[in-house]
């Protein structure tokens, strides 16, 4: 009898295909929510979790969600946040808490943004 058509081969392959796919599912969702965690998406996310007991803010260690929210509502663009990092040499992460930081002290980050703050708020 060959053993990899037996039904239990067959359950096997079909749970491990499943807990692959709803892993890599979970993976892409948590990158989206990540990247985003003002969209729709982060926010489903960020519920999803809160609601199995999960804390996950869906924010950097180190980043706040005042930051982002304050970085991204003056107008930065990507590449602004390379400007940032060549400038202070430290990672992405870093470089935009540390220039939304200095937004909500009421302090001018030393490379201006390149949108405008209606950017952010239309999802671009």
């Amino acid at each position: 009898m060959n053993r990899s058509t037996t039904p239990r081969s067959r359950r096997r392959t079909i749970a491990t295909a499943g807990v692959i796919a709803a892993t890599l599912t979970v993976a892409g969702a948590g990158a989206a929510a990540a990247a985003a965690p003002q969209s729709a998406v982060g926010q489903a996310v960020g519920t999803a979790l809160a609601a199995v007991g999960v804390d996950w803010s869906g924010m950097p260690e180190g980043y706040t969600k005042e930051q982002y929210e304050a970085f991204w509502g003056a107008g930065y663009q990507y590449e602004d946040v390379e400007e940032l990092v060549a400038l202070w040499q430290v990672e992405e992460t870093e470089a935009k808490a540390r220039a939304g930081r200095m937004i909500l002290d009421g302090e001018t980050p030393p490379v201006p943004p390149s949108g405008s703050p209606e950017d952010y708020y239309r999802g671009e």
